[in-house]
């Protein structure tokens, strides 16, 4: 009997032993399980950016539909047309002259050319071409045969049995001696000539002398007296233009709308084409400025609303919003990141001699928040 006990004894503590590991096992791993829960919470740092750009897409969202109901050009332009009257007080034609109560009316002259400064330029040029009509109506272009008989009467040549008084022929330029000549011209050939009784080479003549008795050198005195008279009359007729142009070149700019591509007075008066644009360009462009930053405000003034009543915080150092949680982290890994630089032997005290970590030596070395 007594053995009998024993044996049931035995087998019920082998039982237990062969039961035992399978329990333990089966609680270790329903930890697991639960581990694994909380890790899998734990291990995803990156919600919470999920979650700011959803909320971003939703304040995107929202500001667009604002923008679309409250700043529209129609609603918009009038304003900044008024604006620009204010500015530019005097300016003709009218900021205010509108088409259909919001757009500005397209340049004119800008057909058939792909950019403003080309229609610029054509502008120019036609300005150019009237102001020359004008002076031409002023000053009368010279006529060349004019010129040529003009210049045929300012130097006559001499022919043979002309008397030539004295003071007409100067030799060598008139320096020296016995440099005068008068009396009858009465022979020519190619190297000398004969007035009175003297022989006269033609070295011992300046040019303009040489041409009242030699007529290829006369017709080349006279081309060059045409050419010169019409390059005084053109470089008159230039400076003139272009001192013109520049005073009324502006003023037509502005009548075929454009204006100046800066808000600067000194700019109204401008001739260079590449500081004007068009109106309709500049409406544009004041227009999306605009728009921009309403769209910049708005978007900040919901962006702290939406943010902050979700219970998260505007960090200036990144530029941008973080849970309460992850702020302070980042907060404290400045703090330990700038303690580090002001003592960089911080956390070796307690080394000793070896290269054991005394304690706290990890304080200031906190590795950054894993966001």
């Amino acid at each position: 009997m007594r053995n009998i006990f024993w044996r049931n004894l035995l087998c019920l503590w082998a039982l237990v032993l062969i039961l035992a590991p399978a329990v333990s096992f089966g609680a270790v791993g329903d930890d697991d399980d639960d581990d694994d829960g909380f890790q899998q919470g734990a291990a995803d740092p990156e919600a919470w950016k999920v979650r700011r750009e959803e909320i971003k897409q939703e304040i995107k969202e929202e500001v667009n539909d604002w923008l679309a109901k409250n700043f529209q050009k129609k609603q918009i332009v009038p304003l900044l047309a008024q604006r620009l009257f204010e500015t530019w007080k005097g300016v003709d034609p009218d900021w205010r002259t509108l088409e259909n109560g919001y757009e500005v009316p397209a340049p004119r002259g800008r057909s058939g050319f792909k950019t403003d400064k080309e229609a610029l330029e054509k502008i120019r040029e036609d300005l150019r071409n009237e102001l020359l009509d004008e002076y031409h109506d002023l000053h009368p272009v010279p006529q060349r045969d004019d010129l040529e008989k003009e210049g045929r009467e300012t130097y006559p040549m001499f022919h043979i049995g002309d008397i030539i008084p004295e003071g007409e022929v100067s030799l060598r330029n008139g320096r020296g001696t016995n440099v005068h000549v008068r009396g009858m011209f009465s022979l020519l050939n190619p190297e000398r000539i004969r007035i009175g009784d003297r022989w006269i080479t033609r070295e011992d003549l300046d040019e303009k002398t040489e041409g009242r008795f030699y007529k290829a050198v006369n017709d080349k005195i006279v081309e060059d007296y045409v050419n010169d008279k019409l390059k005084l009359y053109h470089g008159k007729e230039e400076a003139w233009v272009s001192r013109t142009i520049d005073d009324r070149l502006p003023k037509r700019f502005l009548e075929y709308w454009y204006v100046p591509k800066q808000i600067r007075t000194d700019w109204l008066y401008s001739a260079n084409p590449d500081r004007w644009m068009s109106r309709r360009a500049f409406m544009d462009r004041c227009y999306d400025l605009n728009r921009k930053a309403t769209e910049e405000r708005k978007t900040e003034e919901l962006s702290k609303l939406k943010f902050e009543d979700a219970g998260w915080v505007y960090y200036a150092e990144e530029k941008d919003w973080f849970p309460q949680e992850v702020y302070e982290q980042m907060l404290a890994a400045a703090q330990a990141a700038e303690a580090g630089q002001q003592n960089p032997n911080n956390g070796m005290n307690g080394m000793g001699g070896g290269m054991g970590m005394g304690p706290g030596a990890m304080n200031d070395t906190l590795p950054p928040p894993n966001y």
